[in-house]
């Protein structure tokens, strides 16, 4: 870090080593039972060096720059499968441990500019490429949570990203009012998503040729209203977005929403502080559901159930909305000592916010009788909590 008439440039480096199962998964819903197959580990190194720069250019314009440069290699050991036309495995390439198997480099760039329009406003843009070597692989046709991280390897190249942001933010009331308007937009390439879903009973049971590869865009506006000075505090955020994936092999190709795509997002933070011995706190959440994909129809053929599945992600999870309260008091407070108790509760309406869905199924063959009835998982009721806290 260097600093010099204003001018700040911080440089470094950094490295990671990893081991990944991704596929070392166990569970179990209803007659269903999730299988990977044999575990399958995936070792990678990631290195980079960076260097930023802060430079105030006039008494209201400040530019931030920065370049990355980072690498990642997928070594061994590892089995690569070589199939013919016909998808048979006809041989196998074995990789010895640590040996290089594949290796990626990126240079990624970022700018962003401030502007002072008064002494209670500016006005900021920013501007990043970015690569990512590590994946968050979702299954679109499954509510249960089966995403898995999986780093970037021979067969599945490194992300890349570019956003684009453009804000206005101000302060009132000498700093007691602050509040910030952003807007953004990502543009994002070699997405990956679990291409059946589940990987149950997979040809071979080879885990990496379940994943498909594409493209993906979200864009929105955040809103922030926040009051930091006085015996009450706190901050309101609202945020209303799209996230869209595209994926030849998925949904003929159409675009359709993200997973974890939420059109709307609240939350809402307050505290008060009478005097030196309490606090009061409440925090809201509010979320639009996740998008997930089901059967728009079931068929009993030959004693077998059936799907027929309509639209990738089509339809929406309940929303996610919980209230939580709190009290704190401080029992003593000493330049040795502090003690507070604090009393909790979570989830105060006990709102039984979705985890995952899943469907039973009751069949009569010989009647020809059909019944199913959609079951929702639901996690962590209204609990209360007292904590004691000392600092010595």
């Amino acid at each position: 870090r260097i600093n010099n008439n204003g001018n700040l440039i911080r440089f470094g480096i950094d490295y990671q080593y990893h081991n990944f199962i991704p596929n070392n998964i166990d569970a179990f819903s209803s007659n269903f039972n999730l299988n990977f197959g044999a575990n399958q580990n995936l070792f990678s190194h990631e290195s980079a060096i960076y260097i930023a720069g802060e430079t105030n250019v006039t008494n209201r314009l400040k530019v931030n720059s920065g370049l990355r440069l980072s690498g990642f290699f997928h070594t061994g050991p590892y089995e690569e499968y070589v199939r013919d036309y016909n998808n048979e495995i006809t041989d196998t390439i074995i990789y010895k441990s640590k040996e290089l198997i594949k290796s990626y480099f990126s240079l990624g760039p970022r700018l962003s500019l401030r502007y002072l329009l008064n002494d209670n406003s500016s006005v900021k843009a920013s501007f990043t490429n970015s690569y990512q070597y590590i994946h968050l692989a979702t299954a679109s046709s499954v509510t249960l949570p089966t995403d898995i991280w999986l780093p970037s390897t021979k067969r599945i190249k490194p992300q890349k990203g570019i956003h684009i942001s453009l804000g206005y933010y101000f302060n009132m009331l000498e700093n007691v009012i602050s509040g910030s308007v952003d807007l953004y937009y990502k543009d994002l390439k070699n997405q990956v998503e679990l291409l059946y879903g589940i990987v149950n009973d997979y040809k071979d049971n080879i885990f990496e040729e379940s994943i498909t590869f594409g493209k993906g865009r979200s864009y929105g506006i955040e809103l922030l209203l926040q009051k930091q000075k006085g015996k009450a505090a706190g901050w309101l955020g609202y945020t209303l977005g799209k996230t869209t994936r595209q994926f030849d092999e998925i949904n003929e190709g159409d675009i359709y929403p993200a997973k974890y795509d939420r059109r709307h997002e609240i939350n809402f933070v307050l505290s008060y502080k009478p005097n030196n011995k309490w606090i009061l706190a409440l925090t809201f959440i509010y979320a639009t559901g996740n998008t997930m994909t089901l059967p728009v129809g079931k068929y009993l053929i030959e004693g077998h159930v059936i799907n027929e599945y309509g639209k990738t992600n089509s339809f929406r999870m309940p929303a996610y909305h919980r209230l939580d309260l709190s009290v704190t008091y401080l029992a003593k407070k000493t330049e040795r000592f502090e003690s507070s108790w604090n009393l909790s509760v979570f989830n105060i309406y006990n709102r039984a916010n979705p985890f995952y869905i899943y469907f039973e199924i009751k069949e009569d063959i010989n009647n020809y009788y059909l019944e199913i009835n959609a079951k929702q998982i639901s996690l962590f009721p209204v609990m209360p909590s007292l904590t004691w806290r000392f600092r010595f």
